[in-house]
């Protein structure tokens, strides 16, 4: 049973040596309204399958678990932290927003969730990195700059919130 079992695996081995540049990614395939990575993870299935059908009811999966993913991560402190950073920003007229500003902000919408409020350097900890936004000292303060808006427009949409902000830059 072992030797027969080795003969078909190099059998295996062998086919797949000389197969390997007959198949190959299909960019014609990607499924559109879903996240590049979820997209690169699939197109190798979906580049072998040949039935249309199948390749629609796996693109219709995709598109479910994109809305799933999405509807998570706008339930997630990560998206109330962006909320509260996208409120501060539309409600001054500064090149910038202090952390306690957002903390403020932060505390009023996710303090019953969290069941304390939280401080200001949690809440800069949480920007610099679970958001990956730099935080600057200006005037004796930590501050979120609107230079950082190109990284808030992007977590916007990857955490789902509408883009109700207009920064200065």
């Amino acid at each position: 049973l072992k030797a027969e079992a080795l003969l078909l695996r190099n059998k295996l081995l062998a086919w797949r040596f000389r197969s390997r540049h007959l198949v190959g990614p299909d960019t014609s395939r990607l499924v559109a309204g879903v996240e590049p990575r979820l997209n690169q993870t699939a197109l190798a299935l979906l580049s072998i399958v040949d039935d249309e059908g199948l390749r629609s009811l796996i693109a219709a999966e995709l598109v479910g678990e994109e809305a799933r993913v999405l509807q998570e991560r706008a339930s997630s402190l990560e998206a109330t932290m962006l909320a509260a950073v996208v409120d501060a920003f539309g409600s001054t007229e500064m090149p910038y927003v202090s952390v306690a500003e957002i903390t403020t902000r932060f505390n009023q919408k996710a303090c019953a969730e969290i069941g304390r409020p939280m401080p200001n350097k949690w809440v800069g900890s949480f920007l610099r990195n679970r958001l990956r936004l730099a935080t600057n000292k200006t005037r004796g303060v930590y501050v979120v700059s609107a230079t950082e808006r190109s990284k808030i427009d992007a977590l916007m949409v990857r955490f789902g919130i509408a883009p109700a902000i207009n920064v200065q830059a």
